[in-house]
């Protein structure tokens, strides 16, 4: 007599062997971040991230879910998979839902060196939050980006000066204090005060 065996293990079988096999599915890894199992989503994130270009999109749709390890696991694949994603993450961070906006802020943060460029050329945009957002994430970069903030300095938009001039501060590099002290001559009064606060942030970590 055959025997009978429930749903939910054949769906766990399942489901570890799509992960823990070589010829993986990519619409079943894009469920498998979904599981309760949280072995399964973790190993499922990774297969993802390995796949590369053709998972960014479904990845970036996941950070729309309403799981948080979901969204989690979701930014873990997209920065394994690294500078391809980088155009979809920025388009993200341009996102209604403030959830998303904050996981593609951080993965693109995570990315490093090769979001840098897009990020400074993103400070141009009109929008003002994703202005915000690409000088966060270029803060969280740190020190790779000192350099392009402080070329950045001397963009004729003024918000671009702006926002160059905040995440220097927050960065904190010693080198941006001549190139904002020079910017303290700015003929926009919103330049003029981010430089001040920045070089003020500077000084603090230096005493």
């Amino acid at each position: 007599m055959k025997a009978i065996i429930p749903d939910n293990i054949i769906t766990e079988k399942k489901a570890y062997f799509v992960h823990t096999t070589s010829g993986m599915d990519m619409d079943s890894l894009i469920k498998a971040i979904r599981h309760h199992n949280l072995g399964i989503r973790w190993r499922a994130a990774l297969a993802l991230g390995d796949i590369g270009e053709p998972a960014v999109k479904p990845l970036v749709r996941a950070l729309k879910e309403p799981d948080q390890d979901v969204r989690w696991l979701a930014g873990l694949a997209l920065g394994r998979i690294g500078p391809v994603a980088i155009p979809h993450l920025i388009r993200a961070m341009a996102e209604s839902d403030y959830d998303v906006r904050w996981h593609a802020t951080h993965v693109i943060a995570r990315i490093g060196e090769p979001a840098i460029q897009p990020l400074v050329a993103t400070l141009k945009e009109k929008d003002t939050d994703l202005q915000w957002r690409s000088a966060l994430a270029l803060s969280m970069i740190g020190e790779p980006a000192v350099d392009s903030l402080i070329f950045a300095l001397k963009d004729p938009i003024w918000w671009v000066r702006v926002r160059a001039a905040w995440a220097l501060g927050e960065i904190k590099d010693h080198r941006a204090v001549e190139p904002l002290t020079a910017l303290k001559q700015d003929t926009d009064e919103y330049v003029r005060k981010a430089a001040e606060d920045a070089i003020e942030k500077i000084h603090t970590k230096n005493r």
